[in-house]
Parts: C-alpha cells; structure tokens; sequence
C-alpha cells in the first residue's frame, strides 16, 4: 500500500519529510490514522524536532494520541510506530510515494465531485448549474507537476505564475545564470533558478575543471557578475582556490601548490542545507557541488540508492532556495559504450548514478590523436527535463590551466578575465 510505504519511509528516515511535506495534506490520506500521524509530523518539523521512532513514542505520551494511530493486526501506539519502522519500503522512492497518493487523492476528490453532480442532476438542477458547480468545485482541487514537489497550485494559480515568469523575461529579470559558454548558452539560456544539472565522467575527464570554468565566467566574466557558491567536497579549499586562480593567471597548479591540507569533514545532507542556506542569503546566486559522492548518506544502502537519495534531497534544496545547483559526479566503472574510444556517451553510461532527480545530465568528451593529446573537447546533454537533448557542444580545453572555453574566436574565444 503506498501510503504504509510512505509513512514507513519518513519514519525510518525522518528528515526526507522536509521534501514531501508541501505535496501533501492530512486530507489527502485515505487512512484516518495516516491522516493524525501526518499533523504530527507536521508539528514535529514546524518545531526543528527531527522525525523519528523516540520523538514519535514522546509526542504520543505527551498528547495521548498514541491509541489513536493504529496499523495493521490493531497495533497501536509504540507498536503500530514499530511496525512501520520494520516495513518493507523503498526508501529512495519516496517522492514518487507521494505524488502517486497526491494523484489518488485528487481523483477520490473528482470522483466525490462526480457524484454530487449526479445527485444534483436528479434533483433538478438545470446543465448549466451543473457545470458551474463543477467549474468551481475542480479549481479548488490541487494539482501538481511531477516535475516539482513544490509547485502544487489551482489552475488560476499557475496560470499567473506562468505570466509573472514570462514578465520577468520581458522586463530583462531573468530567472537563470548564463553559463559564460555561448553555445550553451544560445540554446538553453543558462542555468535555472530551482534546477539541478548533473555533469558526469570518468576520472580525468575534467569535471571539476568544467565547474570551476563556469564559476569563473559567472563570477567574474560575466556582464553582471554573480556570486557563485563552491563545495569542493573532493579536495581542500586550498587546492580549489589554487585551481581558480591558474585558470585566470596561467600559473601551474603545482607551483601554486603550497602543500596545505585543511582537516578532512563529512558532509552530510541536513550540513550541506544549512551551508547552501547561508550562502543564499549571503546573496550567492549558482552553487556547485563537486562532487557528489562525497555526501555522506546515512544506512547501509546500495551505492546508487545513497546517490538518487542525495539528488533528490539537493533537488528540494534547489527548489526550496530558489537557486541552480552544478552537480559533478564521478563515474567509477566504463560501460561498454565508454569503452569503445569513438563511441559518444549515451545515458545507459550513467544508469544508477543519482541522474533521476536531475535537470540535465552534461557528459564530457575529448578527441584525442595518436599521442593523447586533445583535439577538441565536447559536452554531450544527455538528459533535459525542460527541453530538448542529443546537443553536443564544442569547447576548448586548456590542460595546462585546467580551462574550459569557448571554442570560436568570434564570439569570445578569450574571456576577459583570462591573463
């Protein structure tokens, strides 16, 4: 049953709740106990008390409502919390939990609806009634995107959200931040507000330098700078700084290598909110996040559990922020496709490797010749949720800066913040 598989999932991992918690609303729990437990995680979350077995079992005690929550075989109270804790769930699949219980509940509504309609018709209510009853009653149902768990709205309501977007547009208050990359650029704007964008390969292939290119033509070649947000999950503050800087100077990242090393920290999802929160209102407008799979997850999950885990969670960050987040993520083992050197990447190259929640999936290529040295390098978009993929795009990589850049000199083969 979905709602036991959801109600399961936030109790074996409380702070998933904070995602799904504006897609649902008690009411749209078919089973009356769900519907009191969901007010109490409600009440848990809007008080900072994660959610979990103990503060369940307290929050029972304190309100005497423990019998009230019953489950399957009549369990009540710490045993109904208890079974839910042991049923078998996905946990990763907890979005799609709750947007399949949001589209039942909405269809019970239309049915109850349906069948008021009927009951109207026999009484004698005229069609026309009729379908004004209906026409008011079906806009005050709650539809959601299943693009995002945060966009549940009437009708009305999306409409002028699509209309303040498009004025926003008119007006030049743009809702994205370019890329600095022109044929990215051109065709799909840049970055977005509430997306994420995934950037995938193999170790070597220049991930982090694709990253930190953007971050210096957001930062400082752009037209309106922006601030940009780093977590350099892979290596110290240090050695990201040092590789900004040989992007703009030209210096070697080994003579500028001092040999500090900060103290090595885990990054867990609820660290990692409360960062990208002050970097927010710090006024920082792109984060980056390199890399992936050094988030810490908690529980003894499958790899690529732990990983869809994490994109789903930072997706809610994105949204909840109102701000684009650069995913970079290592690919540990070459598919057969990877291995064939002329093959081009497809996404069966990157199956289970946290691409579900994403945005857009952004591989990258090198053309090498005899000796290994590059030719051209290329970016691939495997993936995009808002529009078109199969692009493939042409930059110039520089091995010895570390540097992505535009490869035709006309539209800016040298940013202006290059030395």
């Amino acid at each position: 049953m979905i709602e036991y598989s959801l109600i399961s999932a936030i109790v074996k991992q409380g702070d998933i709740f904070s995602t799904v918690r504006d897609i649902l609303t008690p009411e749209d729990f078919s089973w009356s106990p769900f519907k009191k437990l969901w007010k109490t995680f409600q009440e848990l979350d809007n008080n900072g008390i994660f959610i979990d077995s103990v503060t369940l079992n307290a929050e029972f005690e304190k309100s005497n409502l423990g019998e009230k929550i019953v489950v399957e075989g009549g369990l009540r109270g710490r045993e109904a919390i208890e079974y839910l804790k042991n049923y078998e769930t996905e946990v990763d699949k907890f979005e799609s939990y709750a947007l399949q219980i949001k589209e039942i509940s909405a269809t019970r509504k239309l049915e109850t609806l349906l069948n008021e309609a009927k009951d109207k018709l026999k009484e004698g209510k005229t069609p026309n009634e009729i379908i004004a009853l209906l026409e008011v009653e079906s806009s005050r149902i709650a539809t959601i995107s299943m693009g995002s768990s945060s966009s549940i709205s009437t009708a009305e309501d999306a409409v002028e959200e699509a209309y303040r977007i498009t004025m926003q547009a008119i007006n030049g208050d743009i809702k994205y931040v370019p890329s600095g990359f022109s044929d990215f650029d051109k065709r799909f704007a840049g970055f977005f507000k509430g997306r994420v964008y995934l950037i995938v390969g193999i170790s070597g292939e220049g991930k982090s330098a694709l990253a930190a290119s953007i971050a210096n033509n957001v930062a400082i070649g752009a037209k309106f700078p922006k601030k940009v947000g780093i977590f350099p999950l892979e290596m110290s503050k240090r050695e990201y700084v040092n590789r900004l800087i040989s992007q703009i100077s030209g210096i070697d990242t080994k003579r500028l290598d001092t040999g500090i090393r900060e103290d090595e920290y885990e990054t867990t999802i609820p660290t990692l909110r409360a960062k990208i929160r002050k970097m927010v209102d710090l006024g920082v407008e792109l984060i980056i996040i390199d890399q992936l799979e050094q988030i810490e997850v908690p529980g003894n999950q499958q790899e690529y559990i732990k990983l869809n885990y994490a994109t789903y969670m930072i997706k809610a960050m994105a949204r909840e922020f109102d701000v684009p987040i650069l995913l970079i993520h290592q690919l540990k083992v070459r598919s057969e496709n990877q291995k064939s050197k002329d093959s081009d990447p497809v996404m069966s190259d990157i199956s289970q490797a946290g691409e579900k929640a994403v945005n857009m999936v952004i591989a990258i290529k090198h053309k090498k010749d005899d000796e290994g040295e590059i030719i051209n390098s290329y970016i691939y978009i495997l993936k995009n949720r808002d529009g078109r993929t199969g692009d493939v795009i042409n930059l110039k990589f520089e091995g010895e800066r570390v540097l992505f850049r535009n490869i035709d000199s006309t539209r800016g083969e040298s940013p202006s913040w290059i030395n």
